[in-house]
């Protein structure tokens, strides 16, 4: 599996790291120190740098329904879910505006 390391975790003996490829999420132990965000492949039970490029973006799927939009809207708003689904499995964090109204209220409860 190939896949981006979303958290690393210490033990006393080497690494925790939960690596993630869009649709599936693994913790793997290695003696080897990989960085946050790096690309890795897991085979065979080893943890080993990637040589392959890989982005997340590929693997998320987004299976919006929007039943009532128009369909400029719908490109708009399920593009908007991807970035929001690329940012979570990569283990970015989500900024959220809002403007003294209800819109960025209740799209952080959402996202919580």
């Amino acid at each position: 599996m190939i896949g981006v390391i979303k958290k690393v975790k210490r033990s006393k003996s080497g690494f925790i790291y939960t690596i993630s490829n869009g649709t599936y999420e693994i913790e793997v132990f290695s003696s080897e120190h990989f960085n946050h965000g790096q690309v890795v492949e897991y085979v065979g039970g080893a943890l080993k740098e990637a040589e392959k490029r890989f982005s997340i973006e590929d693997n998320v799927r987004v299976l919006p329904s929007f039943k009532y939009c128009p369909p400029r809207m719908k490109e708009a708003l399920s593009a908007a879910a991807k970035t929001l689904a690329v940012a979570k499995e990569s283990g970015r964090a989500i900024l959220v505006r809002f403007h003294n109204d209800a819109d960025g209220i209740s799209s952080a409860l959402i996202l919580n």
